[in-house]
């Protein structure tokens, strides 16, 4: 870190500053041993972050801000509204300077009106401050320049950025979409959560936690942040596509669950029940071949023969309720996955001899359309029941209570995105290629990353009920945002989680029959 950058970008000073620094060195002749005190503080400023500034001193505005510097200004304007070309910075200052000697030509009457604008500039230095928090305020991602322009160039972009870099507790942050909840929604917020933490009225006991939800895999996902060096010979690497909608995607069905006893809290094993891709049999109408690109752009199916008339093949379709669709439009329905993958790998678990022998499984989705389709819902509900187990669907707008979109799936993209690179660099993967990029990530993500999921929702729910329904919480990073120390509390284990203090965290009350 040079000491220029720290002038410049920690204490918010110019340039000018160091070289006024380093010819008073020079002046003093200290010598070359000698350790320069680079800010020197006043009785105005007692740390570099509060180094004298126009907008908040008037004194120092006074000083700055005199008639003939305001007439240059306004020279230089003017000049580069009657000229469009490029100025650079020793032009500007020719053309400054000659402002400033013209000025001295001037007659009295247009000094005095000069004199008089002086005072009106200076007039509105107690507003000035108030005038940029409200332009940042109203637009967070303005740019210095528009901030000068909305407080009509009382000031320079210079100026105006060293001074709000300087203050205390300025940072950038990314701008985030979270969802409007209405009041209903909010109520049903702080429902389900209050129920989440109260282990949904059933007490202490052993629970198998278990969370559903569906994700598409692209093809190719373009990073920010990719490195090139001209001297190691790493050139920037751009992707030609025709459209956006030849990168191929595919969809995922991902069923996670965390075995626990007595509290979250306590931490326990998290389990990968099961991962699927959205995809079932159509039978062919035609023999088609593979598609071949011409020359001019179109494409041909000229290529070898994909299947014949008549042929079964697997098919990526849409997710529903229970509707397998029709032999031309067939659909994936999650009655018929749940019915004979997900119910039959749950009863093994816990089942007599299970490893999660009398653990009671609690079922919980979001209330996607497929999700909340009747038949499909009144049947999960049915089956559960009969089972002695919990169908439990999360409040609608509520992502952040879902372990897989909350800690597995953006885990998953990232990886999955390094993956596909692997399999040959900066391409675009096909379906079968994408499903099984995702196969591999599904099949090396740890059980400490699942578990800590469902541990984050669990203190997730605290903030959810500590805001009466809201989620004002899931954007704000500058407070910590969704993140909850889970690393800070927590070891990680073949399994999945267990606390660091070795504390049992008691189970809250059943709830009292009505």
């Amino acid at each position: 870190m040079s000491i220029a950058y720290l002038v410049e970008h920690a204490w918010g000073l110019s340039n000018s500053y160091l070289c006024r620094l380093q010819q008073k060195q020079q002046k003093a002749k200290e010598g070359a041993a000698t350790c320069a005190t680079i800010f020197e503080p006043s009785s105005t400023a007692k740390t570099p972050s509060k180094a004298r500034c126009v907008i908040d001193d008037y004194e120092l505005a006074e000083k700055l801000f005199t008639t003939s510097y305001l007439y240059a200004v306004s020279e230089c304007r003017r000049q580069g509204r009657a000229n469009l070309d490029a100025v650079d910075q020793k032009l500007y200052h020719q053309r400054f300077k000659a402002a400033k000697e013209k000025f001295k030509t001037l007659d009295d009457d247009t000094r005095v009106v000069w004199e008089f604008q002086r005072r009106a500039h200076l007039s509105r230095h107690a507003t000035i401050k108030d005038q940029i928090i409200c332009a940042i305020k109203t637009n967070p991602k303005c740019s210095w320049r528009s901030i000068e322009q909305e407080i009509d160039h009382w000031c320079c972009d210079a100026t105006i950025r060293r001074w709000v870099i300087s203050r205390e507790g300025y940072r950038t942050y990314a701008e985030r979409i979270i969802p409007a909840l209405s009041p209903e929604q909010k109520r049903k917020h702080l429902e389900f959560a209050k129920r989440f933490q109260n282990n949904w009225g059933l007490g202490g006991g052993k629970f198998l936690l278990v969370h559903y939800d569906e994700k598409w895999f692209w093809g190719l996902v373009m990073r920010r942040d990719a490195k090139m060096c001209e001297e190691l010979g790493i050139d920037a690497v751009s992707y030609k596509a025709y459209h956006r909608s030849h990168v191929s995607k595919v969809m995922g069905i991902a069923v996670t669950a965390f075995a626990f006893k007595d509290s979250i809290e306590n931490g326990g094993d998290g389990l990968k029940i099961g991962f699927y891709r959205a995809q079932t049999n159509k039978v062919a109408k035609k023999l088609v071949r593979q598609a071949v690109r011409q020359d001019d752009g179109s494409i041909k199916r000229t290529g070898a023969v994909i299947r014949e008339k008549g042929d079964l093949y697997l098919v990526d379709c849409n997710v529903t309720g229970s509707s397998e669709g029709t032999p031309d439009d067939p659909k994936f329905a999650l009655k018929k996955l749940f019915e004979h993958h997900i119910f039959q790998k749950l009863d093994g678990l816990v089942a007599a001899g299970g490893q999660y022998e009398g653990y009671i499984p609690v079922i919980q989705g979001d209330n996607a359309g497929p999700h909340a389709e009747k038949e499909y819902f009144n049947w999960c509900k049915a089956q559960c029941e009969q089972r002695g187990w919990h169908w439990e669907p999360q409040a609608p707008q509520m992502p952040h209570m879902n372990n897989l979109d909350l800690s597995v799936f953006p885990c998953m993209s990232r990886r999955h995105c390094a993956a596909a690179r692997e399999r040959g660099g900066l391409h675009v993967l096909k379906q079968d290629e994408i499903w099984d990029a995702a196969e591999d990530v599904w099949s090396t993500l740890p059980s400490s990353k699942i578990a800590s999921g469902f541990v984050q929702c669990s203190r997730i729910a605290s903030k959810v009920i500590a805001l009466e329904g809201g989620n004002d919480f899931v954007g704000n990073k500058i407070e910590n945002g969704i993140h909850c120390d889970i690393r800070k509390d927590y070891n990680e284990t073949p399994t999945g989680l267990s606390r660091k203090d070795g504390e049992m965290i008691n189970p809250p009350a059943p709830a009292t029959a009505v």
